[in-house]
């Protein structure tokens, strides 16, 4: 085997492992998405995941809830 041919076979090994690398583990997974609930403050067993929503209860604007069950602005 002379230079030229070690010099390509080098470049192709070389060149798989970049590829396998950037496609398998070359990047971080991103963060999943967190839900956004909308709930009646009165009745907080009413939700809508859309922000323009009312209680079918009382009819009172839903306003937003993160996380599981508590309820922050």
């Amino acid at each position: 085997m002379d230079a030229a041919e070690f010099l390509v076979t080098v470049g192709g090994a070389l060149l798989i492992v970049l590829t396998l690398w950037f496609f398998l583990g070359g990047r971080k997974k991103a963060a999943p998405p967190v839900a956004v609930v909308y709930a009646c403050p009165m009745h907080p067993w009413i939700t809508s995941d859309q922000p323009a929503g009312t209680c079918s209860l009382c009819g009172m604007p839903l306003v937003r809830r993160n996380g599981k069950g508590a309820n922050r602005p």
